[in-house]
């Protein structure tokens, strides 16, 4: 038993020649699932960290997909932060529950939503408008609550909230498994 121990030891790697293998450092240290450990894959370079924080540049929030992690963005001139929230002005900003973009939810959001779903529809570019309860899955439930909400006086869609409510972003962290993206939403500004 020893020796598979230190047989799987030595094939395993030590990056930073701590004594202990690279795949036992993984679990939660790979925000890119590289198989590298995160401080690894900043001391050879092969990731950066533009605002040194420890977390490669590819983990942090990118919400305009450009690859330059968001604060990094705002403080090298990049992207304008004009209403100082942390997130770059050119991140897309939604209504929930607004998936046609018109600026209002009515029975026609939960039809194009289905028509996606179930038919092969396109034009679905913000995924988050259609994730009524931002709960990270786009299902027949997210269409279920938009009529409940609009014919039965059912809760409203998670924040930002609906048209009405003022235009904003989604509240969840890039890497959650609720962030489901928003490329466009022509509705905000």
């Amino acid at each position: 038993m020893a020796i598979l121990k230190k047989t799987l030891s030595a094939n395993a790697g030590d990056c930073d020649r701590d004594g202990a293998p690279d795949d036992c450092e993984l679990e939660m240290n790979d925000c890119n699932e590289n198989g590298i450990p995160d401080h690894c894959d900043l001391a050879s370079g092969t990731s950066n960290d533009c605002n040194s924080n420890g977390t490669p540049d590819e983990c942090e929030p990118d919400c305009n997909r450009n690859g330059l992690a968001d604060d990094c963005d705002i403080a090298t001139g990049r992207s304008l932060d004009d209403d100082f929230d942390g997130v770059p002005d050119d991140c897309p900003k939604f209504h929930r529950g607004d998936v046609n973009w018109d600026g209002v939810i009515n029975i026609t959001d939960p039809i194009y939503f289905l028509a996606f779903l179930f038919l092969g529809g396109d034009g679905l570019t913000c995924f988050e408008a259609a994730d009524f309860a931002n709960d990270g899955n786009l299902s027949i439930t997210d269409a279920v609550d938009m009529l409940e909400f609009l014919f039965r006086g059912g809760p409203g869609p998670a924040p930002p909230g609906p048209p009405g409510n003022d235009c904003g972003r989604d509240p969840d962290p890039h890497d959650s498994p609720a962030a489901l993206g928003c490329a466009s939403y022509v509705a905000c500004p």
